[in-house]
């Protein structure tokens, strides 16, 4: 077990060895790519149910959710088609917007699918 505890800054103190360790800062390497937007959408299930979800890749996710490997609900609702989808701007936004969504009833969903 290492027990480390405050020191001068920039420098930590290993206890159990007894030796001070410089410490260097860290760097993460930056990404090569633009992370993906994130989406919500909503499919319709077979039986005319409605799922609301999110994702960054709206079609790789609804392949997902058609292969049995999505939401447990679309498992037993299948086949699912794609009938909305939104782009926002972080992932935040997209579950906020999805938990709103979700408490909506019904009808305003297939109101807001209509007019998209």
């Amino acid at each position: 077990m290492r027990l480390i505890f405050s020191a001068p800054r920039g420098q930590t103190v290993n206890r159990l060895i007894g030796r001070r360790v410089t410490s260097s800062p860290v760097t993460h390497p930056q990404p090569t790519t633009p992370t993906a937007m994130p989406y919500i959408y909503i499919v319709q299930c077979h039986d005319g149910s409605l799922y609301t979800g999110w994702t960054t890749d709206v079609e790789r996710r609804v392949k997902q959710h058609n292969a049995g490997r999505g939401a447990t609900y679309t498992r037993w609702h299948r086949p699912v088609k794609l009938v909305y989808a939104e782009e926002l701007p972080t992932r935040s936004a997209a579950l906020k917007r999805e938990a709103a969504i979700k408490q909506w009833p019904r009808t305003k969903k297939l109101k807001m699918i209509e007019n998209r």
